[in-house]
Formats: structure tokens, C-alpha cells, sequence
């Protein structure tokens, strides 16, 4: 049962140029955030610099060690007005996305049926999508 839909952006300083996939950013150095496996399996085979912190790896831009930063859309929306960034672009379209599904561990198996209901229940009346727009303009993070 999928809750929320993940995107992954790329961003820049530099002059935006319109991407086309993870292989059009060949020939650029592709910062991303140590972790995020749907990143690393996709920069693989570019020239990458890998950042232990969120806030490292927007310095990192800034400092002209990496030409583009890759990460989940919304979250870096967010960094960079937090930071107070300027003159960063995010690259249009977005390079990806997936959804993200919920974990229960086995140990509490039994809450699977109930959990799986009252979300399936929330999916078809569109209520994650609601909440996750509401919070996203209270932040103003929304397109």
C-alpha cells in the first residue's frame, strides 16, 4: 500500500539546463545526501561527492565542489529556505519517483490487516495526499 510519493529534483547555481533522465548529468559533478539508496543506484557510473549531512551537501554547491545536488524535492525546497540559499535552481523535470510503503516490524505482524485498512481506507479518499499538500503549503514548499 503506497503512502507518499517521493521526487527527486535536481538543483544547481549554475545556469539551469533542462534534464532528461539520471544521464543527463554526465559531465557534472552530482552531489547527494550519504544514504538515499534510489540516488546512489542511480548516479552510479557519474562523477559524485557524497555529503554525511543535509546541510553539507547544499555547502557543497555553494562552495562550487559539486555542479548539481540531487535530492527528494520537498526536502530541498525546504533546506534551502531554511539555509536562506539564493540563486539555486531546481532543474526541470523531475529525474525520479517512487513510493514509499509502510513498515511494520514482524514483531507486531497482528497490526497489519488494521493498519493496511484504515490506509487503503485514507488512499481512496485521498487523505495522505490531502494531509501531504496541506503541510507542504503551511510550509510553502508546494509548486
Amino acid at each position: 500500500m503506497p503512502l507518499y510519493r517521493v521526487r527527486f529534483s535536481a538543483f544547481t547555481k549554475q545556469a539551469p539546463f533542462q534534464v532528461d533522465g539520471w544521464s543527463s548529468l554526465a559531465g557534472k559533478r552530482v552531489g547527494y545526501y550519504r544514504g538515499i539508496k534510489a540516488i546512489e543506484m542511480n548516479v552510479q557510473g557519474l562523477t559524485t561527492d557524497v555529503a554525511a549531512t543535509q546541510p553539507l551537501l547544499y555547502q557543497k554547491l555553494l562552495w562550487g565542489r559539486t555542479d548539481v545536488i540531487v535530492d527528494e524535492r520537498l526536502t530541498a525546497r525546504y533546506t534551502i529556505r531554511e539555509m536562506g540559499l539564493t540563486d539555486i535552481h531546481e532543474l526541470k523535470p523531475e529525474l525520479a519517483s517512487m513510493f514509499t510503503y509502510h513498515y511494520v516490524n514482524k514483531s507486531h505482524a497482528d497490526l497489519v490487516p488494521k493498519l493496511t485498512a484504515v490506509l487503503k481506507d485514507m488512499a481512496e479518499h485521498h487523505e495522505i495526499e490531502q494531509m501531504t499538500a496541506r503541510e507542504a503549503a503551511k510550509l510553502k514548499l508546494d509548486d
